[in-house]
């Protein structure tokens, strides 16, 4: 008995239920000491604490005063972020590429899918079920489609184009007969309202769970943190990189220089000592700086070059002990003559021995004929460039320059016979003709150099003054006494004749080129003795360099503390920031997985608060009495409701039950955290306008929330209300009942559009106008008609934003000044403008003592129009 009164007595220890908090608290999160920086902002969100930009801005830049200061500006980490774990196949539709066959409706070319909304609209019957409904068999949903009739033996199909959760593109396909595996994808209309409202559903979840939306308000505080530390990194790097830029004219290699280094010179300023040394070697250095031997030692080493390439290696070359020598002094001129009177024996060789050969096959007197020996080479020429049979045949049988047969054994042997004499002395010829050639060409090189003897002059006299000469000297030689002894040796190598220059001539010669050797020394000489000064400067540069270098940084360090310190501080800042920058990453991928850890299936409570969210949504109000259960039939678990004994369905008007069945729909589209593609056939049937505009705001924020949503309505209105903007581009669809034939184009209800439409038309008056050599006051009217018009367009749009509707209301222009508090004087100067233009224009009635328009005024206005009323701005 007391032992079972201590048990009743005990008391037990209930643990607390598990929720996203307890689960974060007890994850790495917490325990994980690199962390701790983060922990603050992270226990204020958990325990639902206010935060303000400044808390955050402290925490995530690692100011850790900020907390101690007065707390403005508290702002919530915003709640409601949608929890996004299930993975889709289909994530995004890119394009709808074809329909065949589907109702009255073919199309061929594809048709453009927004990321957003997107919108099909058309009267019934124009075709936009047949999209829908071929969307929904694309999607594995349970509907039925209609083939046209009159096609017979015709498939149905549906084809188009999407992104997976991976980014890539991919095709969908489905035809009549296939059956496909149903996806994700969010459907509603009629026929789906009504299950939602008179069958029971099944009570199961894919993602439901206790405070989840903590790890929501993680998610967007990390975000946040994200984007001050990236902004600060970025405003860092900006300030770093501006004062890179700013020094470094002073600091070039201040981008690789440690922060390190640059504490240690701003510690260290220069002593007086220093700073005397440092102006001494700057005055030094400018001193060396000034002289101007490179420019100089350019200028000799071109003249060396012009003598060396014009004059040396064009009339002598190097003997074996490298000293330039003249190639046409005796010694040349003999070895010349050598080559020639080589050519000469061979060539007498030839004729003796052909007068043994041939001298019974042609008179004497040819064997020494030029013309004859010509006359013969060109007929050997001719038969070596045949193939050896027509060789033959010539030889033998046919003369080559008549073709007749060859008539006698003489003829026949007279080719042959000086085809063998050419062979002998061919190889004893050959070697010495090209020598010979190649000297003559030389020497014709020599001859057009002589020509242009001046301009080489010129440049080598240039630097006269540089050898320590008058620079007003010239190079004293007669090149017109030196040219036709050049041609002498040219004509005599073209003619083969031996050489026989005079001493006068030969004197004259190697005077001409011992000038210019002597030159050559001259400017070699100087050029060495100026290089080697050259390099002793740089060398003596280099060292006062070494020693100004640490010196001059030391100088400028002190000169530009303040910039450095803070260039340093902002260094350091950067490297600890970025390093915030990587936990964060880390922190948003743990949270990630700590979130798809934590995700169990929920309770109905969780469904029932956010099936009360979508109502306030919706703004439809419940009876106090209605009750949501659960019941379980064939082992699954439903939730049902009931207005006591009643079913909705016996309750609700029609309105209601849409009403009902749209917030049931989001309801579990938001517990189930699902975020993809939502699909709608005419979801405001039954509705009034009040509710229409509700349910657009609905579906809107599922656009603003990243979803992909598709309308398909015939209601003007909800269309309106959808296209609040008025700029979205929505498909039209429109059936011509004459051809069975179903139109579609992509237009916009109302955008700025017509303002340019407008204005072009103002403008193109203008100019006509302007061109005319009068104008009437009915023309003059016409154009203040259409800028009356245009301001009205251009209050709604541009400077009401269209919160004014042209489709339920009317913009009561008489009243805009009573706006003068959005902007005064813009207020004024419309309002005056439009006065301008009504009293003006032609379709406003006037008193009858109003003055008539004139065209300087409509230039006054018109000018008054464009400054004030630019609908692009």
């Amino acid at each position: 008995m007391a032992t079972t009164t201590r048990k009743q007595n005990k008391i037990e220890k209930k643990e607390a239920p598990l929720t996203a908090v307890s689960y974060i608290k007890s994850s790495s999160l917490f325990s994980e000491s690199k962390n701790e920086w983060i922990l603050p902002l992270v226990n204020k969100v958990l325990g639902d604490e206010p935060l303000n930009e400044k808390i955050i801005k402290s925490v995530a830049l690692g100011d850790t005063g900020g907390e101690e200061k007065e707390e403005k500006n508290t702002v919530e980490i915003k709640k409601g972020l949608r929890y996004e774990i299930v993975q889709q196949d289909v994530q995004k539709i890119t394009e709808i590429s074809s329909i065949k066959n589907i109702g009255l409706l073919d199309i061929d070319s594809s048709l453009k899918i927004e990321r957003g909304l997107n919108i099909f609209f058309g009267k019934n019957g124009a075709g936009k079920s047949s999209i829908y409904l071929g969307l929904c068999k694309l999607f594995g949903k349970n509907k039925n489609v209609l083939p046209d009739l009159e096609k017979v033996d015709s498939d149905s199909e549906c084809k188009i184009k999407f992104k997976n959760k991976d980014g890539e593109e991919a095709d969908l396909a489905w035809k009549t007969g296939e059956s496909k595996v149903e996806s994700p994808v969010m459907i509603f209309d009629g026929e789906i309202s009504q299950v939602l409202v008179e069958q029971d559903q099944n009570n199961k979840f894919e993602i439901a769970h206790l405070k989840l939306e903590y790890f929501s308000y993680l998610r967007e505080l990390y975000t946040k943190i994200e984007s001050i530390v990236s902004d600060n990194i970025t405003e860092k790097e900006k300030a770093i990189s501006d004062t890179e830029t700013a020094l470094s004219s002073l600091f070039p290699s201040l981008p690789e220089t440690s922060t390190d280094d640059i504490e240690r010179n701003i510690a260290t300023p220069l002593t007086r000592k220093e700073k005397t040394d440092l102006s001494a070697c700057i005055k030094q250095r400018e001193t060396l700086e000034k002289d101007n031997s490179d420019a100089t030692l350019r200028n000799l080493n071109t003249a060396k070059d012009t003598i060396l390439n014009n004059i040396l290696t064009r009339f002598g070359k190097k003997d074996e002990s490298g000293i330039w020598v003249f190639s046409y002094n005796k010694a040349g001129i003999a070895s010349i003559n050598k080559h020639i009177e080589d050519i000469q024996k061979a060539q007498k060789a030839f004729e003796e021995s052909g007068v043994q050969k041939i001298k019974s096959l042609i008179p004497d007197s040819w064997i020494s004929d030029d013309i004859w020996t010509e006359f013969i080479d060109k007929s050997i020429e001719f038969l070596e460039s045949l193939e050896e049979e027509s060789q033959n045949k010539y030889k033998n049988e046919i003369c080559i320059y008549c073709q007749q047969p060859l008539s006698t054994p003489e003829s026949k042997k007279l080719v042959s016979a000086y085809s063998e004499l050419r062979s002998e002395i061919e190889s004893k010829l050959k070697s010495e003709k090209i020598a010979l050639i190649g000297v003559g060409n030389i020497i014709n090189t020599c001859i057009q150099n002589l020509k242009s003897i001046t301009s080489t002059n010129q440049v080598i006299e240039a630097e006269f003054e540089a050898l320590g000469r008058d620079k007003e000297e010239k190079i004293s030689i007669d090149t017109t006494a030196l040219t036709p002894s050049f041609e002498v040796l040219k004509n005599n190598i073209d003619n083969i004749k031996t050489i026989n220059l005079s001493d006068e001539e030969e004197k004259l010669l190697v005077e001409f080129y011992e000038i210019y050797r002597g030159l050559y020394t001259e400017f070699e000489t100087k050029s060495s003795e100026l290089k080697k000064a050259i390099g002793d400067k740089k060398e003596a540069l280099s060292k006062l360099q070494e020693k100004v270098s640490p010196l001059e940084v030391r100088d400028n360090t002190e000169k530009n503390k303040v910039a450095l310190e803070k260039y340093v501080s902002n260094k350091k800042e950067l490297e600890k920031i970025k390093a915030r920058l990587s936990d964060i990453h880390t922190l948003k991928q743990t949270l990630s997985r700590t979130e798809s850890e934590f995700a169990k299936v929920a309770g109905l409570q969780e469904f029932q608060k956010q099936l009360e969210k979508e109502y306030a949504s919706l703004k439809f109000t419940t009876p106090s009495y209605w009750k949501l259960g659960t019941i379980t039939r064939d082992g699954i678990n439903k939730r049902t409701y009931s207005l006591n004994d009643k079913r909705l369905s016996d309750i609700f008007s029609e309105g209601e039950r849409k009403l009902h069945s749209l917030a049931d729909f989001f309801a579990q589209c938001e517990t189930n955290k699902y975020k993809g593609i939502y699909i709608f056939d005419d979801p405001v049937n039954s509705l009034d306008e009040a509710n229409i505009v509700n349910v657009a705001k609905r579906i809107l924020k599922l656009v603003e929330d990243g979803n992909q949503v598709i309308v398909f309505t015939h209601n003007l209105y909800f269309l309106n209300a959808l296209d609040k903007d008025s700029n979205k581009s929505v498909y039209k669809l429109s059936k011509m009942p004459t051809k069975k034939q179903i139109i579609i184009e992509s237009t916009k209800l109302d955008t700025t559009s017509s303002l340019k439409t407008s204005m072009t038309a103002i403008d193109n008056e203008m100019k006509t106008m302007e061109k005319a050599e009068s104008t009437s006051t009915i023309q003059i009217g016409g154009v203040y008609d259409l800028m009356s018009g245009y301001i009205e367009d251009y209050v709604e749009k541009k400077l009401l934003n269209n919160v004014v509707s042209r489709y339920r209301a009317h913009i009561r222009m008489t009243s805009l000044s009573a706006l003068s508090e959005m902007s005064s004087e813009k207020i004024k100067t419309i309002t005056e403008l439009y006065e301008n233009a009504s009293r003006g224009g032609n379709r406003h009635s006037n008193p009858t003592d109003t003055p008539e328009p004139t065209y300087s005024q409509l230039q006054t206005d018109y000018k008054s129009l464009k400054e004030n009323c630019d609908y692009t701005k």
